[in-house]
């Protein structure tokens, strides 16, 4: 019975720890920020828009945001055949495929912590389970069944969270595409 109080104390402070980590360190309000990133930008103060971007540290949102208007990508795509070649036109991505390319294997990047922090919100879920299993036996018929519901909403909210984080980054990626710089900008 140690035993299991030990594993649900431990798989609680898992699950917990993963959801607020989800609702408060990785939180952005993202319409508030592209709202002020992009009035930013529209005044020709980018250098600012920039600056705040990087004042939110851990937040996915900014980070894509941040790397969106930092990034360089070239004009004429790198990887289209020699001049001359007939199937050059035919095979060139235009400027703004590869920006959202480029955006779009950042997005992956900026939800790496997200997925981890998915991930340990579950792990720590089934440690809670099991231990509850172990350590409740013996307990009341109402502790058997409430405990598994409060352990089914901390997997719903982390879950939840992580999609709601995929398509705040997808969004974000769309909002500011048309501000990532080629190399012939200055």
């Amino acid at each position: 019975m140690v035993i299991g109080i030990l594993v649900l104390v431990v798989g609680l402070g898992l699950a917990l720890g993963g959801v607020g980590m989800q609702l408060f360190r990785y939180e952005l309000n993202t319409a508030a920020f592209h709202k002020v990133v992009l009035r930013l930008l529209n005044n020709d103060n980018r250098e600012r828009a920039e600056k705040l971007t990087r004042a939110v540290l851990r937040a996915p949102v900014a980070q894509l945001a941040g790397f969106a208007l930092r990034a360089r990508v070239p004009k004429h795509d790198p990887q289209a055949k020699a001049p001359g070649d007939y199937r050059k036109k035919m095979q060139e991505r235009s400027f703004e495929q590869r920006v959202a390319e480029l955006l779009a294997s950042q997005t992956e990047v900026a939800m790496a912590p997200v997925n981890r922090v998915a991930l340990l919100s579950l792990i720590g879920t089934g440690f809670a389970a099991a231990g509850s299993w172990l350590a409740f036996v013996h307990l009341s018929s109402g502790m058997q069944i409430g405990l598994p519901i409060a352990l089914v909403l901390l997997v719903t909210i982390a879950v939840r969270r992580r999609f709601r984080m995929r398509v705040a980054l997808r969004e974000t990626a769309k909002v500011f595409a048309p501000w990532v710089l080629s190399d012939d900008d200055p």
